[in-house]
Formats: C-alpha cells, sequence, structure tokens
C-alpha cells in the first residue's frame, strides 16, 4: 500500500469510525466462516471446526485491536482520547492543575535554557575565525588534580615562553561596574582583559580602536571598550563617543572603542577594561581565564605533545 494510500485510508478511519468499525466486524467474520467451512471439508463437525479455529486464531476482538494498531490513525485517537482524559482530571482539580502547568512551564524553561547554552557552545561554531583553533588554558592544582584558573603571573610567563601559539590573552570576567553621569546610575557587567584580547579572536571595532599593549600597565590613563548594546542604551549610538569621558566607579574613564553587534565572549558583556596588575604580593589573578590561538602550522595534537 502506497503512503498517499495509508493516509487516505487513516483519515477515513478518523472521520468514519462507526462505519469502519462494521466493515472490519464483516471482514473478521467473514474470515472465521471461511476457515470454518475449511474445517468441516476436512471431515469436522460444524461445532468442532468452530472451536477449533478460535483456539487457533486467538479471541477475535484481540484480532481487530491489531488491525486496528497497525494503523497510524490509532496514535492520532490514542492521543486524543489521553488529551481528552487529562483535560477531565484537570478540570475536576484545579490545584493540582496548576501545579502541573507550573511544573511543565519550569521545565521547559529550563531545557530550553539549556539547549540555548549548549547549542551556542558546543553546537554551532564560534562565532570567530578559525574557532577550531582556539584552545582554553587551564592551571592544574598539585593538591587535589583539579584543573582551575590561573595565576596572572603564570599567564605572563605561559605568554613569554609558550611557542605554540601565535597569540594568548587573559580574561577576568567578573568585575561589574557602576555608569554615573548618565542619568540614573547603572550596574554594568564587566570583564579585564588583556591587550591581544580582542585581535587573537579576529574582532574588529564597530567604531575606535583595540588597547593598546602600554594601556595594560600600572599607572596608565583609564580607557573602556563599550559593547554596541552599552553604546545604543546609554549613549543613544553617538558616533563621537570614542575619546569622550565616562564614569564609572565615580572614576573617570575614556572611551577608546565600541565592539560589534552581537560580540560575546565568555558571555555577553557591557564593558571591558585592561587587565592590569597592581604589582602588589598578593595580586595573583586567581580569577584568569586565558586563551590561545594555535600557530597555522601546528594543530591541537602538538600543542597537546609539547604542554605534556
Amino acid at each position: 500500500m502506497s503512503w498517499l494510500r495509508s493516509f487516505a485510508s487513516g483519515l477515513r478511519a478518523l472521520f468514519n469510525t462507526d462505519q469502519v468499525d462494521q466493515e472490519l466486524d464483516e471482514e473478521v467474520s467473514g474470515f472465521l466462516e471461511m476457515a470454518v467451512e475449511e474445517k468441516v471439508k476436512q471431515g469436522m463437525g460444524q461445532k468442532d471446526a468452530l472451536r477449533e479455529v478460535r483456539l487457533e486464531r486467538g479471541n477475535l476482538d484481540v484480532t481487530k485491536e491489531v488491525v486496528v494498531a497497525s494503523g497510524w490513525e490509532s496514535f492520532v485517537l490514542s492521543l486524543w482520547q489521553d488529551l481528552r482524559f487529562a483535560a477531565r482530571m484537570l478540570r475536576k482539580n484545579p490545584g493540582f492543575a496548576l501545579v502541573v502547568i507550573l511544573t511543565v512551564a519550569l521545565g521547559v524553561g529550563a531545557n530550553t535554557g539549556i539547549f540555548t547554552v549548549v547549542n551556542a557552545v558546543a553546537v554551532k561554531p564560534l562565532p570567530y575565525p578559525d574557532p577550531d583553533r582556539l584552545i582554553t588554558l587551564w592551571e592544574r592544582s598539585r593538591s587535589d588534580g583539579l584543573d582551575g584558573t590561573v595565576a596572572l603571573a603564570n599567564f605572563y610567563d605561559w605568554r613569554a615562553q609558550s611557542g605554540s601559539f601565535s597569540k594568548m590573552a587573559a580574561i577576568d570576567p567578573y568585575p561589574d561596574f557602576i555608569l554615573n553621569g548618565s542619568g540614573e546610575a547603572q550596574r554594568l557587567s564587566g570583564a579585564d582583559v588583556s591587550g591581544d584580547f580582542f585581535s587573537l579572536l579576529g574582532t574588529r571595532m564597530q567604531i575606535g580602536r583595540d588597547f593598546l599593549p602600554e594601556e595594560g600597565r600600572p599607572g596608565q590613563n583609564n580607557v573602556v571598550i563599550l559593547s554596541y548594546a552599552t553604546w545604543q542604551r546609554y549613549f543613544s549610538g553617538r558616533r563621537d563617543i570614542v575619546d569622550r569621558a565616562v564614569t564609572m566607579n565615580d572614576a573617570a574613564y575614556t572611551v577608546v572603542g565600541v565592539l560589534p553587534v552581537g560580540f560575546w565572549f565568555p558571555e555577553k558583556r557591557d564593558a571591558f577594561l585592561p587587565l592590569r596588575p597592581n604589582g602588589g604580593v598578593g595580586d595573583t589573578g586567581i580569577n584568569t581565564q586565558v586563551i590561545a590561538r594555535i600557530k597555522p602550522e601546528l594543530n591541537l595534537r602538538h600543542v597537546v605533545g609539547a604542554l605534556m
């Protein structure tokens, strides 16, 4: 039977249930009578032949159910019956219905959120040039053997000594800032990044420039790069925002650039500052995350072998 014929037959079964049931009864009964006649021809009595056929073929109602279940329309009918039953039960117990609806909503929302994150991070390729050459470096603790964030001093040593990477950059994604002087004070999510961070990712500014190497040294002027959304939301997308001063955490910062729309790493942030060591003994930079770009002539196996 072709799929078109099967589909038409299923539709007929859905909308002409009584007629289809009657035809199926007649067909099964006719099959039973033919089997009985065959037994009678072989010399059995009518009653014995009927008993023998029923023993061989089984219960006729079960046979009808098997035939009905073989069609796609049986799934639709079962689903419709389940929905009607569920609706009746929920209508009788509105409190339980509310709990069920909230539970389903929370479950769908949680799964949607998880899928969104997994899809963005693990399924879809990263929105940067040659994303397969980007890796994250971690520091392994001698005490428990677990991988974690990197001490800032170690990052500087790695960057100076590594021969496997064309660039290496660090990010502290945890600082937040209070934006003043733009109406009501606003909390901005922020990050401190090393000078090669945006160039390593292959990100070009929408307007303005990237951080200069010297701006990552202690004692330099305060500079900031804004996200596209922050530029639009708090500064109305003014083209003259570059080289203008903004006030964050009650200090003046010069805007040197604005990122392109949709930029994120490791998630969406409002503002970026140069990552600067303070030079103190306790400046361990324990929250530092390190990323690197593998040189074009090498692959991940070469890098792992060099690091082991």
